[in-house]
């Protein structure tokens, strides 16, 4: 059989936990089933349980967690787009009102500019 049809088998292997639990009840049985020649069923059944199991487990953390960014990620742009469909408040195009100040005399001024010590400048 193909080296593809082996990889095929071990991969269900780590991802189906029932298809493990049959292989592990009968390793060679399954491997026929799936097709494979018998050099590769008696390869498979010399299988290191615990690191078959730590793999499908280690593999099935990996899936869970990039599901989880996949997840984040898309939430976090659906708010980011969200967001940048609302109006922006700095880039009104209507005149910024002026600030209304009362100059030393105590008439409104408009257009007056404070300096640095808090009066108005001269001249």
């Amino acid at each position: 059989m193909s080296a593809r049809a082996f990889e095929a088998f071990l991969t269900r292997i780590y991802v189906d936990a029932a298809a493990r639990a049959r292989f592990k009840a009968s390793p060679r049985a399954e491997a026929r089933l799936a097709g494979l020649s018998d050099e590769e069923c008696t390869a498979l059944e010399n299988t290191d349980w615990v690191g078959l199991e730590m793999a499908a487990s280690s593999f099935a953390r990996k899936r869970e967690q990039k599901l989880r960014r996949h997840l984040v990620f898309s939430i976090w742009a659906r708010l980011r787009h969200f967001f940048t469909l609302l109006p922006n408040p700095a880039s009104r195009t209507h005149a910024r009102p002026r600030r209304i100040v009362v100059g030393w005399q105590g008439w409104l001024d408009a257009g007056a500019r404070i300096g640095s010590a808090g009066r108005r400048p001269r001249g």
